[in-house]
């Protein structure tokens, strides 16, 4: 049986790996984030339910917010 990490990496890969085999070129980084973030949320919690993604915080890194907009296709 596998264990809720091992879970939470596949879905991970799996969600990276859907946006960025769909990206256009020339999007901000930004985007292809929160379209992850999101993609990842909705994996996640078909396969754990009421598992939640937090925010990924690095001490010494400055946070830098975009105004963009986003969306999970």
């Amino acid at each position: 049986m596998e264990t809720a990490q091992e879970v939470a990496a596949d879905m991970a890969n799996r969600a990276i790996y859907k946006i960025l085999s769909e990206a256009h070129p020339g999007t901000m980084h930004a985007i292809h984030c929160i379209n992850f973030k999101r993609l990842y949320e909705l994996m996640l919690d078909e396969e754990i339910k009421g598992a939640r993604v937090g925010m990924c915080e690095t001490r010494g890194v400055r946070i830098v917010h975009f105004d963009v907009p986003y969306h999970c296709d």
